[in-house]
């Protein structure tokens, strides 16, 4: 799901390499259609000129308002699918700290009893200290934000970069409860020993996990990737790659490219020819 901001203003402060080279065009196409003009006459009928001129200001408008279209597009806030319901939303976690009044257990067994008093409180255990989860908002758009720049980064350089996408199965099972963390407890493992690669990681759900990898070339990628695999043992693993700016040129297209590779990859079909596991 896409938010758009409506701010024009607030989409090309978001986005400030894009506004500087608006700024540039607008001036330079500026200076050049006031030279044609005061020049051209010298020399050409007036009809031409201004046909000529014509044909510059539209040019010149339909320009900026592309370049302005892609910076909106650009400053959008890309919401990707939460992960398992199993986990606890900032406000839920929130409600279940505040809500009151609370209850203790009658002798009999039930869960209906009288009213908590402070004496009931002050030997509770410290249930009210759980800590408020981080919401997964927060880690999706750090994500994405952290991978613009990476991008920005790559652009500027002119060189490769890559996103790495990875779900993660156990043969004959589904990966809920305990072995959904057994699954993350692993992949923070093997991502904390690659963390000279891994530029951000993120968790979509249970079992997907994204990697950015900025200075990665395809063949970077396809060796962290086997070594992923390899150090998943019994577990099984699709995988899809996008390349920095083959497959996507912004942070958002190369998430979604690696996403649909891996589902391609899951579903049975094969990865791009560009980017086999095996070399």
């Amino acid at each position: 799901m896409e938010q758009e901001d409506k701010s024009i203003l607030a989409a090309l402060r978001q986005e400030p390499e894009q506004t500087a080279f608006l700024i540039k065009f607008s001036l330079i196409a500026a200076s050049v259609i006031v030279a044609w003009d005061l020049l051209a006459t010298l020399a050409l009928p007036v009809l031409i000129v201004k046909i000529v001129s014509a044909i510059l200001i539209f040019s010149y408008g339909a320009t900026i308002i592309f370049v302005v279209s892609r910076i909106m597009v650009s400053s959008k806030v890309v919401e990707y699918a939460p992960a398992s319901s199993r986990h606890l939303t900032a406000a839920d976690a929130m409600r279940r700290l505040n809500r009151a009044p609370l209850s203790e257990p009658n002798g009999d067994g039930t869960d209906e009893g009288e009213t908590t008093t402070p004496a009931h409180v002050a030997n509770r255990p410290h249930f009210e200290a759980v800590p408020v989860p981080v919401p997964p908002v927060f880690n999706e758009q750090y994500f994405i934000m952290r991978l613009r720049e990476q991008v920005k980064d790559a652009r500027r350089d002119g060189r490769q970069m890559c996103v790495a996408a990875l779900e993660i199965n156990i043969p004959g099972q589904e990966a809920t409860g305990d072995e959904a963390d057994r699954i993350a407890l692993e992949m923070a493992r093997i991502g904390s020993q690659q963390w000279k690669i891994i530029g951000q990681p993120l968790a979509m759900s249970e079992n997907e996990y994204v990697f950015s990898l900025p200075n990665s070339t395809v063949d970077d990628t396809k060796l962290f990737v086997r070594e992923v695999v390899q150090a998943l043992g019994d577990y099984w693993c699709h995988f899809g790659i996008a390349m920095f700016p083959k497959n996507a040129t912004d942070a958002e297209g190369l998430v979604e490219h690696a996403r649909e590779a891996c589902d391609i990859s899951r579903q049975g079909g094969k990865q791009p020819k560009a980017y086999p596991l095996s070399a």
